[in-house]
């Protein structure tokens, strides 16, 4: 009998946003000092990507916009008990306005069995759905997606009243599992003001 061999190896992003008034310099020496804690935990295949200035949907710390960084890494499984060092690091840099640390493993498993429709005719619920009362389809199941990340904002507004609430299965056609999933993704884009709390 042929033994699956199970990877040990998860892996995750770390999401945050830097004060606009930064030069690049200080924006290097924050990544610097993220990119030392991740050594010390023993993170691999470390990997950065300055998405540069965006506007925040909503005021933190005053600030109206924000220096995205994003940054991926693997780490053993057996190690993940340490990622607290990285959030206490993270908790007492001052400079970091927002971040989030997030499991991206089942996320990349799923999206890699994504089978996406290639000329979808419509991409909002809205229109799939538009005059039907009853057998709502599934935007999910019609664009052939598995998962959504937090950060595709664009498509995450379609699950959102104009007064920024999420809305119910009953009005976006989703399964349980699919609205279970929007939502998380929702609420972490909130937290990183992505998305707002309240209509804009």
């Amino acid at each position: 009998m042929e033994i699956k061999k199970i990877d040990t190896v998860q892996h995750y992003e770390l999401y945050y946003i830097l004060p606009p008034s930064f030069t690049e310099e200080f924006i290097q020496k924050t990544i610097d000092k993220n990119q030392s804690i991740l050594d010390t935990l023993g993170a691999t295949n470390v990997n950065v990507n300055k998405e540069g200035l965006r506007k925040l949907l909503y005021k933190i710390k005053k600030h109206e916009s924000g220096y995205f960084i994003l940054t991926t890494f693997d780490l053993d499984a057996t190690l993940t008990n340490k990622l607290s060092v990285l959030e206490k690091g993270l908790n007492f840099n001052l400079d970091i306005l927002r971040y989030i640390v997030v499991n991206q493993s089942e996320f990349l498993i799923q999206k890699e069995k994504e089978i996406l429709n290639p000329t979808p005719e419509f991409v909002d619920h809205r229109q799939l759905n538009k005059g039907k009362v009853r057998n709502k389809k599934s935007i999910f199941e019609y664009l052939g997606k598995r998962v959504i990340d937090y950060k595709e904002v664009d498509f995450l507004r379609q699950f959102m009243t104009p007064y920024a609430k999420i809305m119910g299965r009953d009005r976006t056609g989703l399964s349980a599992k699919a609205q279970r999933k929007v939502t998380v993704a929702i609420k972490r884009a909130r937290h990183m003001a992505l998305l707002p709390f309240v209509g804009e």
